[in-house]
């Protein structure tokens, strides 16, 4: 049963195929008929054209010289006389394209008799105007009058000539459309018996192999829903996070003005303080180092306060529409002498599609340089690549990704990385991640980083698209 199955699925294929190679070579017949009455029709057609070019130029230098008798202008006489030339360049091509394509039409020599005696009645007509004080006379009027008579000729002889040949175009379409017609009605037939025997075999093949497909597509759909409730899975775990972040974010903000509010009025009075101190131990060095130190210290302290405050407050935008490739080479080249310096090696793989957003630029060009500067402390010298890559996410977001091979790290160290004052470098303060998880915030975006230890770190950030 089975044999017998696949050979008439095989015998339905090959009648098929069969059909299609009969359907193709008459195609392939036809069109080249078709094809070879075009190329004659076109050599008409192009013929017609230039005769109507050359009589367009004729009207042109009766036109002109008509003109020059009534206005007298030079300029119209420069024109005249460029119009000649006009003439004489499509005589000279009619004249080509009949003796190349149509040696046997003897309408050419009375056409070139005509033009001919076109110009030189006008050349005439210019030079009694001329000889008669630039004056109309009558002889000037007969030839005027003779010149419409020739052109009324030759507008005859264009016609004369061009009768027979659009008659032959039209004979020719109207035949290359019966051929088209003849062509796809046997492609059409071809088609439907083709698709009638493919289509018989096919079912043959369907309901032999019905119950496999039918697990199949079941199959696919329990992966389909699998696949569609990880993503809303994912997406609201995205979401949650992004909620944590920002309610940490506001609760640092919170703790950040209270500590600023509680620990500055101390450091005012302590400045006070020192300097009226100063006054009683100016002569005395030890005291004076003492109370430099004092002061120092109290001025660093200000500094950490201010620091916190300005990478959780929420700051005021001046929002403009952005590029965001056009931000990031800004932010490239402005990061190269670090680059350079560590003679590191960096990829852009920035989108081919306009991503645009509505940001202040100077802060997110802070916010993306500090992800920069930490890609380029995390790599080797002479060993680190970091690759820029932008596109259009779904969603209408604007996403940048910054990838290193550098160092990474454990999930600890990035559970922590956007706290105030956390940092695993010396001589830094811990803020640069909070400023710029701050600016990403108050642009309504989100910022988030996976790392591996050993294997890099990849920065995400999504803004909303214009």
């Amino acid at each position: 049963m089975k044999f017998a199955l696949e050979r008439k699925i095989k015998v339905g294929y090959f009648s098929g195929f069969i059909l299609l190679l009969i359907s193709f070579l008459l195609s392939v017949s036809g069109t080249s008929k078709i094809v070879k009455q075009t190329k004659e029709s076109d050599k008409k057609n192009e013929l017609i054209i230039q005769q109507e070019v050359l009589l367009s130029a004729l009207k042109q230098v009766e036109t002109f010289y008509r003109g020059y008798l009534l206005i007298k202008d030079a300029e119209a006489l420069d024109l005249y006389y460029k119009g000649k030339i006009q003439v004489d360049s499509s005589i000279t091509s009619v004249a080509y394209l009949i003796r190349t394509n149509f040696p046997e039409n003897k309408s050419l020599q009375p056409l070139q008799n005509l033009v001919n005696n076109e110009t030189a009645m006008l050349n005439s007509g210019l030079a009694l105007f001329a000889a008669g004080g630039m004056v109309v006379t009558e002889p000037v009027k007969d030839i005027s009058y003779q010149g419409e008579k020739i052109m009324d000729s030759i507008r005859e002889q264009v016609m004369a000539m061009q009768a027979p040949l659009r008659e032959s175009i039209y004979q020719k379409n109207t035949d290359a459309d019966k051929t088209l017609t003849f062509i796809n009605t046997i492609n059409f037939t071809s088609l439907i018996i083709a698709i009638l025997i493919i289509v018989y075999s096919l079912r043959m093949y369907i309901n032999e192999n019905k119950a496999r497909r039918n697990s199949t597509e079941q199959a696919l759909q329990y992966r389909k829903q699998l696949e569609l409730r990880l993503e809303e899975l994912n997406t609201a775990n995205r979401q949650l996070n992004e909620r944590k972040s920002l309610e940490k974010f506001a609760s640092a903000g919170r703790i950040a003005r209270m500590i600023a509010h509680e620990v500055r009025n101390p450091l005012t009075n302590i400045g006070l303080a020192n300097e009226q101190l100063k006054e009683f131990v100016e002569r005395n060095e030890e005291g004076t180092m003492l109370l430099n130190m004092i002061k120092k210290n109290g001025e660093r302290i200000n500094n950490l306060v201010n620091g916190l405050l300005n990478a959780t407050r929420f700051a005021e935008l001046k929002k403009v529409e952005l590029s965001i490739n056009d931000l990031m080479e800004d932010v490239v080249i402005i990061s190269q002498e670090r680059i350079a310096l560590n003679t590191l090696k960096i990829e852009k793989y920035y989108s081919s599609k306009s991503c645009l957003v509505f940001g202040d630029e100077e802060k997110l060009k802070i916010a993306f340089l500090n992800i920069i500067v930490n890609a380029i402390e995390a790599v080797e010298p002479g060993k680190g690549v970091i690759k820029v890559t932008t596109f259009l996410a779904p969603g209408n977001m604007c996403t940048v990704i910054i990838n290193d091979n550098g160092i990474g790290m454990n999930q600890e160290i990035i559970s922590n990385l956007f706290e105030p004052f956390f940092t695993n470098k010396n001589k830094r303060d811990g803020l640069g991640l909070t400023h710029t998880q701050n600016i990403i915030f108050n642009h309504g975006g989100n910022v988030g980083i996976e790392s591996i230890p050993g294997n890099g770190s990849t920065v995400t950030v999504n803004l909303l698209a214009i």
